[in-house]
Protein backbone atom coordinates (compact mmCIF):
# COMPACT_ATOMS: atom_id res chain seq x y z
CA UNK A 1 0.00 0.00 0.00
CA UNK A 2 2.63 2.32 0.28
CA UNK A 3 3.91 1.36 -2.95
CA UNK A 4 0.41 2.21 -4.27
CA UNK A 5 0.80 5.31 -2.85
CA UNK A 6 4.11 6.52 -4.12
CA UNK A 7 2.46 5.62 -7.16
CA UNK A 8 -0.11 7.79 -6.73
CA UNK A 9 1.68 11.00 -5.63
CA UNK A 10 4.88 10.97 -8.37
CA UNK A 11 2.03 9.77 -10.90
CA UNK A 12 0.05 13.17 -9.67
CA UNK A 13 3.53 15.65 -9.82
CA UNK A 14 3.82 14.58 -13.26
CA UNK A 15 0.36 14.93 -14.46
CA UNK A 16 -0.37 11.00 -15.37
CA UNK A 17 -3.10 9.00 -14.52
CA UNK A 18 -2.83 5.38 -12.72
CA UNK A 19 -4.90 2.55 -13.27
CA UNK A 20 -4.26 -0.07 -10.36
CA UNK A 21 -4.22 -4.02 -11.09
CA UNK A 22 -3.21 -6.86 -8.66
CA UNK A 23 -4.07 -3.95 -5.62
CA UNK A 24 -5.72 -3.95 -2.93
CA UNK A 25 -9.74 -2.46 -2.56
CA UNK A 26 -9.69 0.94 -2.47
CA UNK A 27 -10.23 2.54 0.99
CA UNK A 28 -10.93 6.48 0.08
CA UNK A 29 -6.81 6.88 -2.00
CA UNK A 30 -8.95 8.42 -5.27
CA UNK A 31 -10.02 11.52 -2.78
CA UNK A 32 -6.39 12.43 -2.16
CA UNK A 33 -5.23 11.34 -5.28
CA UNK A 34 -8.19 12.04 -8.32
CA UNK A 35 -5.58 11.06 -10.90
CA UNK A 36 -6.37 7.11 -9.82
CA UNK A 37 -9.32 6.19 -12.03
CA UNK A 38 -9.55 2.76 -11.16
CA UNK A 39 -8.89 -0.50 -9.57
CA UNK A 40 -8.86 -3.92 -9.87
CA UNK A 41 -9.39 -5.70 -6.55
CA UNK A 42 -12.27 -7.82 -8.06
CA UNK A 43 -12.59 -11.64 -9.67
CA UNK A 44 -12.81 -10.01 -13.42
CA UNK A 45 -14.70 -11.82 -16.45
CA UNK A 46 -10.49 -12.61 -17.76
CA UNK A 47 -10.52 -15.28 -15.16
CA UNK A 48 -13.19 -17.11 -17.56
CA UNK A 49 -10.26 -17.93 -19.66
CA UNK A 50 -9.55 -20.84 -17.42
CA UNK A 51 -12.17 -20.78 -14.49
CA UNK A 52 -16.18 -20.59 -14.99
CA UNK A 53 -16.42 -17.92 -11.72
CA UNK A 54 -17.03 -15.44 -11.30
CA UNK A 55 -20.34 -16.31 -10.74
CA UNK A 56 -23.30 -14.67 -11.91
CA UNK A 57 -24.52 -13.99 -8.10
CA UNK A 58 -21.40 -12.06 -7.89
CA UNK A 59 -22.03 -10.60 -10.88
CA UNK A 60 -25.25 -9.12 -9.69
CA UNK A 61 -23.78 -8.02 -6.70
CA UNK A 62 -20.94 -6.10 -6.98
CA UNK A 63 -22.65 -2.69 -7.20
CA UNK A 64 -23.59 -3.28 -3.64
CA UNK A 65 -20.56 -4.69 -2.60
CA UNK A 66 -17.13 -4.15 -4.68
CA UNK A 67 -18.34 -0.97 -6.04
CA UNK A 68 -19.63 0.15 -2.59
CA UNK A 69 -15.70 1.24 -2.04
CA UNK A 70 -14.66 2.40 -5.07
CA UNK A 71 -14.22 2.28 -8.98
CA UNK A 72 -13.77 -1.64 -9.97
CA UNK A 73 -12.35 -2.44 -13.45
CA UNK A 74 -13.98 -5.61 -14.06
CA UNK A 75 -13.07 -5.67 -17.82
CA UNK A 76 -16.30 -7.01 -18.74
CA UNK A 77 -16.72 -8.20 -22.36
CA UNK A 78 -20.28 -6.67 -23.02
CA UNK A 79 -21.11 -9.92 -25.29
CA UNK A 80 -21.51 -13.46 -23.91
CA UNK A 81 -18.58 -16.11 -23.16
CA UNK A 82 -18.68 -19.37 -24.54
CA UNK A 83 -19.49 -21.33 -21.09
CA UNK A 84 -21.04 -19.21 -19.12
CA UNK A 85 -24.74 -19.20 -18.70
CA UNK A 86 -25.21 -15.33 -18.61
CA UNK A 87 -27.55 -14.11 -21.82
CA UNK A 88 -26.45 -11.52 -23.77
CA UNK A 89 -28.51 -9.45 -22.14
CA UNK A 90 -26.91 -9.92 -19.17
CA UNK A 91 -23.37 -9.52 -20.39
CA UNK A 92 -24.34 -6.10 -21.75
CA UNK A 93 -25.95 -4.73 -18.10
CA UNK A 94 -22.34 -5.21 -16.32
CA UNK A 95 -20.61 -2.45 -18.21
CA UNK A 96 -23.49 -0.01 -16.29
CA UNK A 97 -24.09 -1.84 -12.69
CA UNK A 98 -20.35 -2.64 -12.55
CA UNK A 99 -18.77 1.12 -12.59
CA UNK A 100 -15.30 1.66 -13.62
CA UNK A 101 -13.06 4.81 -14.09
CA UNK A 102 -11.90 3.67 -17.36
CA UNK A 103 -13.83 0.58 -19.20
CA UNK A 104 -11.55 -2.60 -20.39
CA UNK A 105 -13.73 -4.50 -22.82
CA UNK A 106 -11.81 -7.77 -22.22
CA UNK A 107 -12.69 -9.26 -26.12
CA UNK A 108 -10.96 -9.68 -29.01
CA UNK A 109 -11.50 -6.25 -30.85
CA UNK A 110 -12.41 -8.57 -34.00
CA UNK A 111 -15.07 -10.41 -31.95
CA UNK A 112 -17.23 -6.99 -31.49
CA UNK A 113 -17.18 -6.38 -35.25
CA UNK A 114 -20.50 -6.67 -36.14
CA UNK A 115 -22.27 -7.34 -32.29
CA UNK A 116 -25.40 -6.39 -32.35
CA UNK A 117 -24.02 -4.54 -28.61
CA UNK A 118 -21.50 -2.57 -30.52
CA UNK A 119 -23.73 0.40 -30.51
CA UNK A 120 -24.70 0.69 -27.17
CA UNK A 121 -20.55 0.13 -26.42
CA UNK A 122 -19.53 2.88 -28.06
CA UNK A 123 -22.24 5.04 -26.46
CA UNK A 124 -21.79 4.13 -22.98
CA UNK A 125 -19.81 6.72 -20.49
CA UNK A 126 -17.30 5.77 -17.94
CA UNK A 127 -17.90 9.08 -15.81
CA UNK A 128 -20.89 9.55 -14.01
CA UNK A 129 -22.78 12.30 -12.48
CA UNK A 130 -25.25 10.41 -10.45
CA UNK A 131 -26.69 6.71 -9.98
CA UNK A 132 -29.98 5.57 -8.18
CA UNK A 133 -30.39 1.64 -7.17
CA UNK A 134 -33.53 0.92 -8.92
CA UNK A 135 -34.09 -2.29 -7.20
CA UNK A 136 -32.54 -5.41 -6.35
CA UNK A 137 -31.13 -7.53 -3.89
CA UNK A 138 -27.71 -8.93 -3.35
CA UNK A 139 -27.18 -12.20 -5.23
CA UNK A 140 -30.87 -12.19 -6.69
CA UNK A 141 -30.53 -8.97 -9.04
CA UNK A 142 -29.73 -6.00 -9.85
CA UNK A 143 -31.35 -2.56 -11.63
CA UNK A 144 -28.96 0.68 -11.56
CA UNK A 145 -29.37 3.33 -12.99
CA UNK A 146 -26.56 6.16 -14.02
CA UNK A 147 -26.19 9.66 -15.35
CA UNK A 148 -24.35 11.63 -17.82
CA UNK A 149 -25.83 14.85 -18.35
CA UNK A 150 -29.32 14.45 -19.39
CA UNK A 151 -29.20 11.27 -20.25
CA UNK A 152 -29.41 8.18 -18.48
CA UNK A 153 -28.87 4.32 -18.90
CA UNK A 154 -30.29 1.46 -16.17
CA UNK A 155 -28.85 -1.73 -16.27
CA UNK A 156 -31.06 -4.87 -15.41
CA UNK A 157 -29.41 -8.30 -14.49
CA UNK A 158 -30.54 -11.29 -12.70
CA UNK A 159 -30.05 -14.93 -11.92
CA UNK A 160 -34.22 -15.73 -12.14
CA UNK A 161 -36.76 -15.01 -14.24
CA UNK A 162 -38.62 -11.86 -13.38
CA UNK A 163 -40.33 -8.66 -14.45
CA UNK A 164 -38.80 -5.00 -14.24
CA UNK A 165 -40.92 -2.28 -13.85
CA UNK A 166 -39.20 1.39 -14.36
CA UNK A 167 -41.09 4.28 -13.02
CA UNK A 168 -39.51 7.25 -15.24
CA UNK A 169 -40.38 9.70 -12.41
CA UNK A 170 -37.59 8.54 -10.31
CA UNK A 171 -35.22 9.70 -12.82
CA UNK A 172 -36.69 12.48 -15.38
CA UNK A 173 -38.35 15.81 -14.41
CA UNK A 174 -39.87 17.85 -17.93
CA UNK A 175 -39.36 16.90 -21.62
CA UNK A 176 -40.05 13.91 -23.47
CA UNK A 177 -37.29 11.18 -23.73
CA UNK A 178 -36.54 8.43 -26.30
CA UNK A 179 -35.52 5.10 -25.11
CA UNK A 180 -33.00 3.00 -26.49
CA UNK A 181 -33.30 -0.81 -24.92
CA UNK A 182 -30.91 -3.80 -25.75
CA UNK A 183 -32.83 -6.70 -24.31
CA UNK A 184 -32.22 -10.17 -24.33
CA UNK A 185 -33.64 -11.74 -27.98
CA UNK A 186 -36.35 -15.24 -27.61
CA UNK A 187 -33.36 -17.19 -26.18
CA UNK A 188 -31.26 -14.54 -24.74
CA UNK A 189 -28.36 -15.57 -27.33
CA UNK A 190 -28.47 -12.03 -29.06
CA UNK A 191 -29.95 -8.64 -28.26
CA UNK A 192 -33.10 -7.54 -29.83
CA UNK A 193 -33.15 -3.50 -30.30
CA UNK A 194 -36.37 -1.56 -29.90
CA UNK A 195 -37.45 2.20 -29.59
CA UNK A 196 -39.80 3.73 -27.68
CA UNK A 197 -40.60 7.55 -28.16
CA UNK A 198 -42.28 10.30 -26.70
CA UNK A 199 -41.72 9.28 -22.35
CA UNK A 200 -42.50 11.67 -20.21
CA UNK A 201 -42.05 11.25 -16.11
CA UNK A 202 -45.36 9.56 -15.96
CA UNK A 203 -44.58 6.52 -17.92
CA UNK A 204 -43.10 3.26 -16.82
CA UNK A 205 -41.27 0.70 -18.75
CA UNK A 206 -42.19 -2.76 -18.08
CA UNK A 207 -39.21 -5.71 -19.46
CA UNK A 208 -39.67 -9.13 -18.52
CA UNK A 209 -35.88 -11.03 -17.89
CA UNK A 210 -35.40 -14.43 -18.92
CA UNK A 211 -33.37 -16.63 -16.36
CA UNK A 212 -29.56 -15.33 -15.90
CA UNK A 213 -31.18 -12.59 -18.15
CA UNK A 214 -30.79 -8.47 -18.35
CA UNK A 215 -31.07 -5.82 -20.70
CA UNK A 216 -29.75 -1.83 -20.88
CA UNK A 217 -31.70 1.17 -22.03
CA UNK A 218 -30.55 4.73 -22.78
CA UNK A 219 -33.10 7.11 -21.55
CA UNK A 220 -32.01 10.90 -23.53
CA UNK A 221 -33.73 13.76 -24.84
CA UNK A 222 -31.79 13.22 -27.88
CA UNK A 223 -31.31 10.25 -30.47
CA UNK A 224 -28.84 7.50 -29.87
CA UNK A 225 -26.63 6.11 -33.48
CA UNK A 226 -27.85 2.58 -33.62
CA UNK A 227 -25.46 2.15 -36.58
CA UNK A 228 -21.49 1.15 -36.90
CA UNK A 229 -18.87 0.74 -39.35
CA UNK A 230 -20.25 -2.52 -39.65
CA UNK A 231 -23.74 -2.05 -40.10
CA UNK A 232 -23.23 -2.55 -43.79
CA UNK A 233 -21.74 -6.14 -43.52
CA UNK A 234 -23.04 -9.28 -44.75
CA UNK A 235 -21.18 -12.02 -43.08
CA UNK A 236 -21.02 -15.60 -43.61
CA UNK A 237 -19.63 -18.41 -41.53
CA UNK A 238 -17.17 -20.58 -42.55
CA UNK A 239 -19.14 -23.72 -40.65
CA UNK A 240 -22.06 -23.44 -42.65
CA UNK A 241 -19.83 -22.95 -45.58
CA UNK A 242 -18.64 -25.75 -47.99
CA UNK A 243 -15.76 -27.75 -46.69
CA UNK A 244 -13.57 -29.82 -48.75
CA UNK A 245 -10.27 -32.37 -48.41
CA UNK A 246 -9.08 -31.92 -45.18
CA UNK A 247 -11.08 -28.59 -44.21
CA UNK A 248 -13.38 -29.62 -40.81
CA UNK A 249 -14.97 -27.60 -38.62
CA UNK A 250 -13.42 -26.90 -34.76
CA UNK A 251 -16.46 -26.24 -32.42
CA UNK A 252 -17.48 -25.25 -28.54
CA UNK A 253 -14.50 -24.34 -26.63
CA UNK A 254 -11.75 -24.01 -28.71
CA UNK A 255 -13.75 -22.00 -30.77
CA UNK A 256 -14.96 -19.30 -28.20
CA UNK A 257 -13.45 -16.38 -29.58
CA UNK A 258 -14.90 -17.01 -33.17
CA UNK A 259 -18.51 -15.61 -33.88
CA UNK A 260 -20.69 -18.93 -33.26
CA UNK A 261 -17.88 -20.35 -31.24
CA UNK A 262 -16.86 -22.15 -34.19
CA UNK A 263 -14.04 -21.94 -37.14
CA UNK A 264 -12.66 -24.09 -40.18
CA UNK A 265 -9.08 -25.43 -39.71
CA UNK A 266 -6.75 -27.84 -42.03
CA UNK A 267 -6.88 -25.36 -44.35
CA UNK A 268 -3.99 -25.56 -46.74
CA UNK A 269 -0.94 -27.79 -47.41
CA UNK A 270 -2.85 -28.95 -51.05
CA UNK A 271 -5.78 -27.18 -52.95
CA UNK A 272 -7.89 -29.34 -52.38
CA UNK A 273 -8.27 -28.17 -48.05
CA UNK A 274 -10.23 -25.29 -48.88
CA UNK A 275 -13.74 -23.65 -47.91
CA UNK A 276 -15.79 -22.23 -50.69
CA UNK A 277 -18.90 -19.85 -49.61
CA UNK A 278 -21.76 -20.25 -51.78
CA UNK A 279 -24.69 -17.71 -52.24
CA UNK A 280 -22.33 -14.27 -51.46
CA UNK A 281 -25.04 -11.82 -52.79
CA UNK A 282 -23.63 -8.12 -54.50
CA UNK A 283 -26.26 -6.13 -55.53
CA UNK A 284 -25.24 -5.51 -58.33
CA UNK A 285 -21.92 -5.92 -60.14
CA UNK A 286 -18.53 -4.22 -59.56
CA UNK A 287 -15.80 -4.15 -57.00
CA UNK A 288 -16.61 -4.76 -53.34
CA UNK A 289 -14.48 -5.22 -50.00
CA UNK A 290 -14.51 -8.66 -48.24
CA UNK A 291 -12.84 -8.72 -44.80
CA UNK A 292 -11.57 -12.41 -43.90
CA UNK A 293 -11.55 -13.47 -40.08
CA UNK A 294 -9.45 -16.10 -39.61
CA UNK A 295 -6.85 -17.84 -36.60
CA UNK A 296 -3.26 -18.19 -36.84
CA UNK A 297 -0.58 -18.91 -34.30
CA UNK A 298 2.43 -17.81 -37.20
CA UNK A 299 2.46 -15.83 -40.19
CA UNK A 300 0.46 -17.95 -43.34
CA UNK A 301 -1.06 -17.47 -46.61
CA UNK A 302 -4.37 -17.44 -47.82
CA UNK A 303 -4.97 -17.68 -51.53
CA UNK A 304 -8.62 -16.56 -52.70
CA UNK A 305 -10.74 -17.99 -55.81
CA UNK A 306 -13.45 -15.47 -57.01
CA UNK A 307 -16.34 -17.15 -59.17
CA UNK A 308 -13.59 -20.15 -60.23
CA UNK A 309 -10.54 -17.31 -61.52
CA UNK A 310 -7.60 -16.42 -58.96
CA UNK A 311 -8.28 -13.13 -57.43
CA UNK A 312 -5.04 -12.62 -55.06
CA UNK A 313 -3.14 -14.33 -52.39
CA UNK A 314 -2.82 -12.64 -49.04
CA UNK A 315 0.43 -13.45 -47.08
CA UNK A 316 1.62 -12.66 -43.26
CA UNK A 317 -1.60 -13.33 -41.80
CA UNK A 318 -0.94 -13.70 -38.24
CA UNK A 319 -2.59 -13.27 -35.24
CA UNK A 320 -1.14 -13.73 -31.90
CA UNK A 321 2.63 -15.73 -31.52
CA UNK A 322 1.31 -19.85 -31.11
CA UNK A 323 -1.94 -18.80 -29.99
CA UNK A 324 -4.83 -20.86 -32.14
CA UNK A 325 -8.07 -19.17 -30.28
CA UNK A 326 -7.70 -15.76 -30.93
CA UNK A 327 -8.90 -13.98 -34.06
CA UNK A 328 -7.54 -11.23 -36.53
CA UNK A 329 -9.22 -9.90 -39.98
CA UNK A 330 -7.86 -8.55 -43.24
CA UNK A 331 -9.71 -7.15 -46.10
CA UNK A 332 -8.99 -7.22 -49.64
CA UNK A 333 -11.05 -6.23 -52.76
CA UNK A 334 -12.73 -8.49 -55.47
CA UNK A 335 -15.05 -7.87 -58.40
CA UNK A 336 -18.43 -9.74 -58.07
CA UNK A 337 -21.30 -10.48 -60.25
CA UNK A 338 -25.10 -9.00 -59.49
CA UNK A 339 -26.28 -11.59 -57.87
CA UNK A 340 -24.68 -14.97 -56.23
CA UNK A 341 -21.15 -15.51 -56.38
CA UNK A 342 -18.57 -18.02 -55.24
CA UNK A 343 -15.09 -17.40 -52.88
CA UNK A 344 -13.15 -20.21 -52.27
CA UNK A 345 -10.45 -19.76 -49.93
CA UNK A 346 -6.99 -22.37 -49.71
CA UNK A 347 -3.53 -22.94 -49.91
CA UNK A 348 -1.73 -24.74 -52.82
CA UNK A 349 1.10 -25.68 -50.81
CA UNK A 350 1.65 -24.12 -47.46
CA UNK A 351 -0.26 -24.74 -44.64
CA UNK A 352 -3.07 -21.32 -44.51
CA UNK A 353 -5.03 -19.56 -41.39
CA UNK A 354 -8.38 -21.44 -39.96
CA UNK A 355 -11.30 -19.69 -41.04
CA UNK A 356 -13.72 -17.88 -38.90
CA UNK A 357 -16.22 -16.04 -41.24
CA UNK A 358 -16.09 -13.26 -44.46
CA UNK A 359 -18.07 -10.64 -44.62
CA UNK A 360 -18.64 -8.65 -47.29
CA UNK A 361 -19.16 -4.77 -46.97
CA UNK A 362 -22.24 -3.46 -48.76
CA UNK A 363 -21.36 0.21 -50.34
CA UNK A 364 -22.98 3.41 -48.58
CA UNK A 365 -20.60 5.76 -50.21
CA UNK A 366 -16.86 6.03 -52.07
CA UNK A 367 -14.72 7.19 -49.19
CA UNK A 368 -11.10 8.41 -50.23
CA UNK A 369 -8.41 7.63 -47.75
CA UNK A 370 -10.22 4.44 -45.95
CA UNK A 371 -6.94 2.72 -45.68
CA UNK A 372 -7.99 0.13 -42.82
CA UNK A 373 -11.43 -0.36 -44.42
CA UNK A 374 -13.30 0.23 -41.11
CA UNK A 375 -16.14 2.73 -43.49
CA UNK A 376 -14.57 5.58 -41.69
CA UNK A 377 -11.53 7.83 -42.41
CA UNK A 378 -9.88 9.07 -39.42
CA UNK A 379 -6.57 9.05 -37.66
CA UNK A 380 -6.77 5.48 -37.67
CA UNK A 381 -5.79 5.59 -41.05
CA UNK A 382 -3.58 8.00 -40.60
CA UNK A 383 -1.51 6.04 -38.01
CA UNK A 384 -1.74 3.01 -40.26
CA UNK A 385 -0.12 4.66 -42.88
CA UNK A 386 2.59 5.78 -41.11
CA UNK A 387 3.62 2.43 -39.78
CA UNK A 388 3.60 1.39 -43.10
CA UNK A 389 5.67 4.23 -44.11
CA UNK A 390 8.10 3.62 -41.06
CA UNK A 391 8.39 -0.14 -41.96
CA UNK A 392 6.13 -1.14 -39.12
CA UNK A 393 3.15 -1.94 -40.56
CA UNK A 394 2.66 -3.67 -44.29
CA UNK A 395 0.27 -2.98 -46.87
CA UNK A 396 -1.74 -6.18 -48.80
CA UNK A 397 -2.60 -5.39 -52.59
CA UNK A 398 -6.12 -3.52 -51.98
CA UNK A 399 -4.67 -1.42 -49.17
CA UNK A 400 -1.98 0.17 -51.05
CA UNK A 401 -4.21 0.80 -54.27
CA UNK A 402 -6.22 3.30 -51.11
CA UNK A 403 -3.21 4.44 -49.95
CA UNK A 404 -1.98 6.20 -53.39
CA UNK A 405 -3.88 8.89 -53.19
CA UNK A 406 -1.74 10.57 -55.25
CA UNK A 407 -2.44 8.09 -57.97
CA UNK A 408 1.41 7.24 -59.28
CA UNK A 409 1.51 3.75 -58.34
CA UNK A 410 3.64 4.17 -55.06
CA UNK A 411 2.73 4.74 -51.42
CA UNK A 412 5.12 8.15 -49.78
CA UNK A 413 5.16 10.76 -47.64
CA UNK A 414 3.13 12.75 -50.52
CA UNK A 415 0.03 10.43 -49.91
CA UNK A 416 0.36 10.42 -46.35
CA UNK A 417 0.13 14.38 -46.79
CA UNK A 418 -2.99 14.47 -48.64
CA UNK A 419 -4.90 12.00 -46.20
CA UNK A 420 -4.10 14.68 -43.47
CA UNK A 421 -5.66 17.47 -45.58
CA UNK A 422 -8.61 15.31 -46.43
CA UNK A 423 -8.70 14.16 -42.38
CA UNK A 424 -8.61 18.43 -41.94
CA UNK A 425 -11.63 18.93 -44.38
CA UNK A 426 -13.44 16.23 -42.79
Amino acid sequence: MKQMNLCAKIAAENHLMVLFHGCTIPRGESRTYPNIVSFEAINGSEYYKWFEAPALANRVSYTFTRNVVGSADFTPTGIPIYGIKATAGFALADVVTIESGIQHFAQSVYTYEGSSALPLLNDVPVAWDDMKVLDGYPMQFNVTARRKGEDWYIGASTLAARTVDIDLSELIGDGEYNAYIFADNDDGSDLKVTTLTGLTSGDKITQKLLPNGGFVIKLTKGTMKLTTPYSNYRSYEAENAALSGKASITAGKQGKYCSNNAYVGWIGGGADNAVTFKNVKADKAGKYTLRIYYVSGERRSLMVDVNGKYADTLNDLYANKNDWSGIRAVNMEVELKEGDNTIRLYNDKGNGPSIDRIALAIPTEDLTGDINFDGEVGVADLVFMERYLLGAEKFNKTQFTAADLNGDNSTDTFDLVALRKIITRS
